[in-house]
């Protein structure tokens, strides 16, 4: 995440020469549609466990929905999967009242 559109193309390119040189290529990321472009295998990780491990249209198939986003949010949805306290609403909600810095101005530019 953070890339720009051109910077975005330019990954994309690199990722599938490398690819088609045989290379084997890891990227972590939570763009999903990202995952979807390039991706032939992919492994899904939660809190250091892997959930799932496969190819995009056996997610699909395995999890429904029309796109990784779908089928993952089904996994995170599903009964074997406890939500870590890191995910719930009160953990966020505290991080958020400690701000880790105080701002000294605001910038217009």
């Amino acid at each position: 995440s953070g890339l720009d559109p051109v910077a975005m193309i330019q990954l994309r390119a690199l990722i599938q020469r490398e690819k088609q040189k045989g290379k084997i290529i890891l990227i972590t990321t939570h763009i999903m549609s990202f995952v979807e472009e390039i991706a032939d295998e992919i492994v899904f990780l939660l809190e250091g466990r892997i959930y799932f491990r496969g190819s995009l249209q056996m997610l699909k198939e395995t999890y429904g929905g029309s796109s990784v986003e779908q089928a993952i949010a089904t996994i995170l949805n599903g009964s074997a999967i406890q939500t870590p306290d890191t995910l719930s609403p009160q953990h966020h909600q505290i991080l958020a009242s400690q701000p880790r810095f105080q701002p000294t101005g605001l910038y217009a530019g």
